[in-house]
């Protein structure tokens, strides 16, 4: 059985400006990991339709069975997220009625204190309240709700996670989206790879490279991953390999 394969898309003009630092991508990489994904590949792109269907649909041509987006869930213009995901999935967008009226109690308290106009609180209310058909909605966490979005009847292709981009927001929506039964069923088709980390010093990256050209001549990796890296003096090596 091979691994499933997990792509992660940041959308964010201000992540990809270097506005705020990305802390998302790693986060949820770790989260896939500890599930059994093999985190095949992390994006970031700016708050454009186009950019991000590209990105949708890089992940889509790289053979990902689940694709997580963060971010884009709000009530601004650039909060596009939703939509290109309903469009990628082949699923018609409707105004869901329970999560508006979940929406507005969250906000009430504030819009009163804070005197904010009714009329664009409403619009920006029901366009975070529109959601892909058939999808599982998550939260709302803060104001947005979370999805998960499968391919419509009959059609192929990676189920998929949107996730809000506050980090607080994401972690409180991800502990619920891994509940739900199109993600458990992936996740029941998982197997976590095991890791060794063995640190040296003294030893050139060189001789480490040497001393693995000659044991897989010897002996063969198979299906091993061993990865480097120098940090701090310290040679770093990780094993990775499947349970048996």
């Amino acid at each position: 059985m091979d691994q499933l394969r997990a792509g992660i898309v940041v959308t964010g003009t201000e992540v990809l400006t270097a506005r705020i630092v990305d802390r998302n991508g790693p986060w949820l990489s770790t989260r896939l990991r500890e599930l059994g994904f093999d985190v095949a590949h992390i994006t970031v792109c700016r708050d454009r339709p186009a950019d991000i269907r590209v990105q949708l649909d890089f992940m889509r041509e790289q053979g990902v069975d689940l694709i997580c987006t963060t971010g884009g869930l709000g009530p601004t213009a650039d909060d596009m997220t939703a939509a290109i995901v309903a469009d990628f999935c082949g699923r018609e967008l409707y105004l869901d009625e329970a999560i508006l009226a979940k929406i507005n109690e969250i906000i009430a308290g504030f819009a009163q204190r804070m005197n904010w106009d009714a009329q664009a609180l409403d619009e920006g209310s029901r366009k975070q309240a529109m959601v892909p058909r058939g999808a599982e909605i998550l939260g709302p966490a803060g104001t947005a709700p979370g999805l998960v979005v499968g391919p419509a009847e009959g059609a192929s292709g990676p189920l998929v996670a949107v996730l809000p981009g506050p980090p607080g927001e994401l972690h409180k929506i991800w502990d619920e989206a891994i509940q739900t039964p199109a993600l458990k069923g992936l996740i029941a088709q998982t197997f976590v790879y095991e890791e060794q980390m063995i640190r040296m010093l003294g030893v050139p990256e060189s001789d480490i490279a040497k001393t693995l050209r000659d044991f897989e001549v010897a002996h063969g990796l198979g299906d091993m991953e061993i990865t480097t890296c120098l940090r701090k003096g310290e040679m770093e090596i990780l094993v990775s390999h499947r349970p048996e």
